[in-house]
């Protein structure tokens, strides 16, 4: 059994060989709580071996086993942020006064991100809704936001997942006529949430590619008292963005938003490996940047220019038990996850994670589990 190896708040076990045989097995020898932590990237592979054994006569019989190679990456539920005590220092003047510092007052600029909600639907054969985003999830960052004080929220993209508006898959019968439902979701979370931008993504621009190859005409269409306005046959049209206030970063993959020396954008890496696609834009763009699109949650700091600079991976707002078209649990891991963006009045960022824990129910509550952000659930 090969020791665990610890790399920043990330854990990796894994194990060759013929005596384990599954990811609980692992967990198991390694006398790990997984009350404590999440598998944020998995590896399991199987191969048959043959070996050649003699009987008491001598002679040599082949036997079949199975070896595995199971690997996992996880990371604490919960992250730990070291806490000290500092005592106060008196400084006694000369006439017998207690010296006082001003201070300064740092305003700092709150804000709540998240992605990738999915807002959709499919419409089953008894005229029944599934929704593919998570109101559970939702409602929890709604209640970190009020208990944290914060009052602006910005979502890096994947708003809707049109998934009737598709070029590239084929476009099931059960999501006919569900956009509409999906612009009612999106609208009341919006003014929930207090969302003040919207970047778009890879699924946002849907709309436009499925006018550009199948009705041209509409393309960019525009009300004729307002031809500088969203196109009639877009997200922040539908939305009504203009007339509430919120903004619409267009033009994915280049939309983004600089909020002191953050960039945020949803993303157009996806790498396969954990925290790979934060390495690549940590060396791309040698910047602070938050992102989404992988539906995974990474960070990844490194130095450079003699900067220190992070890229922080959030996860996703939308169910990941394989109800979002296209996603398959047992192949790829999703995270709901958050982040509270914290900008000084300097313009210097700080990004914490906000994790929703499924699986601690709220007494008495249908909204499902909690927001956990420095310790405190929500």
């Amino acid at each position: 059994m090969q020791e665990a190896k610890q790399e920043g708040p990330y854990l990796d076990i894994e194990y060759t060989g013929g005596k384990v045989h599954t990811e609980e097995d692992l967990v198991r020898a390694h006398r790990i709580n997984m009350d404590e932590y999440v598998v944020v990237n998995r590896n399991d592979k199987a191969w048959e071996v043959t070996m050649k054994v003699k009987d008491s006569e001598g002679e040599e019989h082949p036997i079949i086993s199975t070896n595995h190679y199971i690997a996992l990456t996880l990371m604490p539920r919960v992250m730990q942020v070291p806490r000290y005590r500092i005592s106060p220092v008196r400084v006694v003047l000369p006439d017998g006064q207690i010296a006082t510092i001003k201070r300064r007052r740092k305003d700092l600029q709150r804000l709540f991100l998240w992605s990738d909600p999915h807002f959709g639907f499919a419409q089953k054969r008894d005229g029944a809704l599934e929704a593919f985003h998570d109101e559970g999830v939702l409602a929890a960052w709604e209640r970190l936001m009020a208990g944290e004080k914060i009052g602006q929220s910005v979502c890096l993209g994947d708003l809707l997942d049109n998934a009737e508006w598709t070029t590239k898959f084929l476009r099931s019968p059960e999501y006919f006529r569900t956009t509409q439902h999906a612009l009612t979701a999106a609208a009341t979370w919006l003014l929930r949430l207090k969302t003040s931008d919207v970047l778009e993504g890879i699924h946002d621009a849907r709309i436009g590619r499925f006018l550009l190859e199948n009705a041209v005409w509409a393309y960019e269409l525009r009300r004729e008292d307002d031809l500088r306005g969203y196109p009639l046959l877009s997200i922040p049209s539908l939305l009504l963005f203009q007339e509430k206030g919120m903004r619409y970063q267009e033009g994915y993959p280049s939309a983004k938003k600089e909020v002191g020396d953050f960039h945020l954008f949803h993303g157009d890496v996806a790498r396969k490996n954990a925290l790979d696609t934060a390495r690549t834009y940590l060396k791309e763009y040698g910047y602070n940047c938050a992102f989404g699109h992988i539906h995974r949650h990474e960070v990844v700091s490194g130095t450079v220019n003699g900067q220190a600079v992070t890229a922080f991976g959030l996860g996703c707002s939308c169910r990941v038990d394989g109800v979002v078209p296209g996603h398959n649990p047992m192949k790829q891991h999703w995270d709901q996850v958050g982040a509270v963006l914290e900008i000084t009045d300097e313009g210097r960022g700080m990004i914490e994670p906000v994790y929703y824990d499924p699986a601690t129910l709220r007494q008495g509550s249908g909204n499902g589990g909690y927001a956990v952000y420095r310790g405190r659930r929500y």
